[in-house]
């Protein structure tokens, strides 16, 4: 037996016409009959439409706030509030300073700057009508025994007027007080009056005033209105 040969290209063709000629489908088309040699596409299959998400429907996305953390609210302060008071190198020193003190001693970073804000307005060389100096204010004298408790340098009442060494002994005192009285107000009224007076008024039954802690909290409230709250629990 021969094998099958191909049909003819002739043959090809008259047969795909016999079969468009008499297939339902074939040719019910509005326009003309399909030529020969080619075959009609079926219809387009029915798709259902499908309804586009509304903003309603589509999950929020989760964005990830940056943490402000203690030292980027010092420098955030410092440039806005002593600029041009203190100098670029010495405000990030005194930045990192409060940063540690937030840290290691349990200082609101945002209280510290309220009470720099209070006693010296950020002015390092300020000088008090009590002899006081520098940014916190601190007393020569308090700052040599501090400097001494805490093995810091100290070159004489000069060395108060260096921001970042005054920033720190201020803070270590402050933190001194903290531990001494157990409350913010306190102690606060106690870095204005002196530890010793205040202690003795609490003998007697008194209450020391609180109108300094009161300033010292109010500038705090802007601070963290302005910049986020504060870092530690006794800030406010």
């Amino acid at each position: 037996m021969e094998p099958r040969r191909p049909p003819s290209a002739v043959g090809l063709a008259a047969a795909l016409l016999a079969f468009a000629c008499g297939h339902p489908h074939v040719g019910a088309d509005r326009g003309a009959p399909p030529a020969p040699g080619a075959v009609a596409a079926p219809p387009p299959a029915a798709v259902d439409a499908v309804a586009e998400p509304t903003p309603e429907d589509l999950p929020e996305p989760q964005v990830e706030l940056p943490e402000i953390t203690a030292l980027a609210q010092a420098r955030q302060v410092l440039a806005a509030r002593a600029r041009h008071r203190i100098a670029e190198e010495d405000r990030e020193q005194v930045a990192r300073v409060l940063a540690d003190a937030e840290q290691e001693l349990g200082l609101d970073v945002l209280l510290v700057l309220a009470l720099i804000t209070q006693e010296s307005s950020f002015h390092p060389r300020a000088v008090g009508p009590q002899g006081s100096l520098g940014l916190m204010q601190v007393r020569p004298f308090v700052g040599r025994d501090v400097a001494a408790r805490h093995g810091l340098p100290w070159a004489g009442d000069e060395t108060l007027f260096e921001p970042a060494h005054n920033v720190r002994i201020g803070t270590l005192y402050l933190a001194e007080l903290m531990e001494m009285f157990g409350d913010p107000e306190v102690a606060l009224a106690a870095y204005n009056m002196g530890p010793y007076r205040v202690r003795r008024i609490l003998r007697r039954g008194g209450a020391p005033t609180l109108q300094f802690a009161d300033r010292v909290f109010g500038h705090y409230d802007g601070l963290v209105e302005r910049y986020g709250s504060g870092g530690t629990a006794w800030g406010g």
